[in-house]
């Protein structure tokens, strides 16, 4: 990796660990308001953003580069909420539920994942193959 890369990928992390406290658990950045990405972050509701893979997705990423504790609780405490929300709710999701559950446990080696986490990411993966539709070759966006 080129000193450049390392800068920049360091940068990130600590870009990462310093939002920790600023993003309220259970909570997920979704715009910067006033150049302020706290200002507007947004809560899951029934079924929560499609940002809120990104933002565990980027606690993933992180916690491979660094060791911070930190990023390893939160990490686990918002794949938790996000399993929960899957096991409950998998099939009200529309196409998002792809950001969601891919971005919050594939990276992850399977064997590091719960069983609990592994049965959300497996409902979400059913629940996506749940609409494709073999004879049109399409997938449906939202079902009702």
């Amino acid at each position: 990796m080129s000193m450049d890369a390392e800068r920049h990928l360091d940068q990130c992390v600590r870009r990462t660990i310093n939002l920790l406290p600023r993003i309220p658990i259970g909570a997920y950045p979704y715009v910067a308001i006033g150049h302020r990405v706290e200002e507007g972050v947004t809560r899951g509701g029934r079924t929560p953003p499609w940002t809120a893979g990104f933002w565990i997705g980027q606690l993933h990423l992180a916690a491979l580069v660094d060791s911070d504790p930190a990023l390893r609780d939160r990490l686990r405490i918002e794949r938790r909420i996000a399993a929960d929300v899957l096991m409950a709710r998998a099939d009200e999701f529309d196409h998002d539920i792809g950001f969601l559950a891919l971005l919050a446990f594939a990276p992850t080696v399977r064997d590091d994942l719960s069983a609990m986490e592994q049965e959300a990411l497996n409902r979400a993966c059913r629940a996506l193959a749940g609409r494709f539709n073999d004879k049109g070759g399409f997938c449906l966006l939202y079902t009702s």
